[in-house]
């Protein structure tokens, strides 16, 4: 069998919980299970989080493999709904709805519905994606609280643009819109996703929204997850299944783009861009045997990648690997890459054998 796998540590998960609630004691956490949990499987780490976890998806459909399964758990829609079909169905469901355009206003009042429907009332405070404008606040308010069908605990929501960034007066202001706009309601409000709730603790509020912070990577360019105290969830691991001396002069992979000047031991590992590891890295691109970075030469495959081993005898036929987690945080390869490590998280793929552990 091949021997790479992707290891999910549900103890790190959790830690990675309390760690919000150690940052934001006075807030809700509504934590993202969206695109099957970052790449970790949402039933997976649905079931490792506490019973009264508060769970977002995107969709509907994400909502559904939740509830099929079993999950009692409050579900909030991130996007709302796609129709006035679907409005039924996520109040037989009992989800809520994340309201940020005037068209699904229109469905929820042609709607009436036999039971409440929760809603998230989204503004647009500077992300200028989705949402209404702070000014219309009133008027939506007035619109949703005309409609007997929807429940009067609106909660009001916004979205920051680039919270990573420490001090940015971009996110600076987008607080500042926030509160102002806000602060006449007697309603609960959520603003903070995982890069406000480590650099801004005024944004906290009422319910925070923790997303890349639970599965142990950093959300914050400069700070690693080590020094925010996060675990990371995710261990993608394979082993050295070949073991090759070659001469200088010699090409590796595809196209050639890689030559050898001197001679050079060289190890294959069992992973490729067909299980979602990238294919566009740069040269300082390593996996972790043992203690030791090996660089990685050559293009990547679909199924394989090839590591420079010349130097480190110890390296030998099924000698285990990271490519990422404990040792090698993904934000080292999203780097190489020229991505981010939500983008290498949510595209793995898994086709091995899928297994849990308590790392830490």
């Amino acid at each position: 069998m091949r021997p790479t796998r992707i290891v999910i540590d549900e103890q790190a998960i959790c830690h990675n919980l309390d760690r919000v609630a150690n940052l934001a004691p006075k807030s809700q956490a509504l934590v993202m299970l969206k695109a099957n949990a970052y790449g970790h499987g949402i039933l997976r780490v649905a079931q490792a989080l506490p019973t009264d976890t508060a769970f977002a998806v995107a969709c509907l459909e994400e909502a559904l493999i939740l509830r099929e399964a079993g999950f009692t758990n409050r579900i909030v829609l991130l996007s709302g709904v796609y129709s006035p079909a679907e409005l039924l169905v996520a109040l037989e469901n009992d989800c809520d709805m994340v309201v940020h355009h005037y068209t699904q206003i229109s469905w929820i009042e042609r709607s009436p519905l036999a039971g409440k429907l929760k809603v998230w009332l989204k503004l647009d405070t500077g992300m200028t994606r989705l949402g209404f404008e702070v000014g219309e606040c009133d008027k939506v308010l007035a619109r949703l609280n005309a409609c007997s069908w929807v429940d009067d605990d609106i909660i009001l929501m916004s979205h920051f643009a680039e919270a990573e960034i420490k001090d940015s007066p971009q996110t600076l202001l987008q607080l500042e819109i926030f509160l102002e706009a806000t602060k006449s309601y007697s309603l609960a409000r959520s603003l903070a996703n995982s890069a406000a709730i480590i650099n801004l603790p005024e944004s906290h509020l009422d319910w925070v929204r923790p997303g890349i912070m639970i599965y142990g990577a950093s959300p914050i360019e400069e700070r690693t997850a080590a020094s925010l105290e996060l675990y990371p969830a995710m261990h993608v691991e394979s082993q050295i299944t070949q073991l090759k001396d070659v001469a200088p002069g010699t090409h590796i992979g595809y196209g050639g783009v890689y030559t050898c000047m001197t001679p050079t031991r060289v190890g294959l590992i069992p992973i490729g861009y067909g299980d979602g590891y990238p294919r566009h890295i740069d040269e300082t691109a390593v996996v972790l045997c043992g203690e030791k970075l090996l660089p990685i030469i050559g293009r990547v495959s679909m199924d394989m990648l090839t590591v420079d081993c010349t130097g480190s005898p110890e390296v030998e036929l099924g000698s285990p690997v990271i490519l990422w987690g404990k040792g090698l945080p993904v934000e080292t390869l999203a780097k190489s890459a020229g991505t981010i490590s939500y983008e290498l998280l949510c595209q793995i793929q898994q086709r091995g054998l899928v297994r849990e552990a308590n790392t830490y």
